[in-house]
């Protein structure tokens, strides 16, 4: 089934759904109809494997809690001790996100760099988005160490954040800060922001169907054949992938 940002479904059956769903609920409940529709997206997407969302987003949360916790050594502690204490939690926090990152997308490419042609490639599949979520966490993570933000009063605050259907597969990477008061706002659809968010797609959907698209085919022959391509024509190549 076709689901994507540019799929006829997404616009005429998925969105026109959500902001049903969205405008029915009343304005302080209207987040939960954006998490719906989060986990739906994911859902179809990826299957089962929105436990790992699920589960890398717990773990975060959890952690940002120690983390913000620990805001003055207590009076009998060590302060240098203390300050090394919190920079391990962080780093450990960190490392958890960055081990299921790279166990579920790079554990082939590594494996065939280090062991080459004997290394047997492991039937391992990643959830959409998983690139952009784990950044998302650790910039959370973060933040919260470095107390310029507050951690997430809910782990559904922080999943909400994480989960956003319409950043997930194509970013870009967001903060918390930036997010989470107008994902939880509940603003009304008004006809100047529908109108404003309808300019916003067709602009996008331009780029990416009649700009991005088009020059993929030559942007993936030139790379293809870098050996034999000129150093201009490769040159062009790397400047239409910004």
């Amino acid at each position: 089934m076709t689901f994507s940002y540019n799929s006829i479904l997404f616009y005429l059956g998925f969105v026109p759904m959500i902001m049903i769903l969205y405008s029915i609920f009343p304005r302080k409940y209207r987040w939960m109809t954006l998490l719906f529709a989060n986990y739906a997206f994911f859902f179809v997407w990826s299957k089962k494997l929105i436990v790992y969302n699920l589960v890398t987003t717990l773990i975060t949360y959890l952690f940002g809690k120690k983390l913000s916790s620990m805001k003055k050594a207590p009076i009998n502690v060590d302060r240098k001790k203390f300050k090394k204490q919190k920079k391990t939690i962080l780093a450990i926090s960190v490392l958890i996100n960055l081990f299921v990152l790279i166990a579920l997308k790079y554990t082939n490419f590594i494996g065939s760099t280090i062991f080459g042609s004997s290394f047997t490639s492991l039937s391992i599949v990643a959830p959409i988005g998983i690139s952009y979520y784990t950044l998302q966490n650790i910039s959370y993570l973060v933040d919260v160490s470095n107390k310029k933000i507050e951690p997430a009063h809910s782990f559904f605050d922080l999943s909400l954040y994480n989960s956003f259907f319409l950043t997930i597969m194509e970013g870009p990477i967001t903060r918390f800060s930036d997010m989470i008061d107008q994902l939880k706002s509940g603003n009304p659809i008004t006809p100047e922001n529908f109108t404003f968010g309808v300019e916003r797609i067709t602009w996008g959907l331009f780029q990416k169907m009649i700009i991005a698209d088009h020059l993929s085919g030559v942007v993936n022959t030139l790379f293809a054949n870098y050996k034999t391509s000129g150093a201009l024509s490769l040159l062009a190549a790397v400047l239409c992938t910004i």
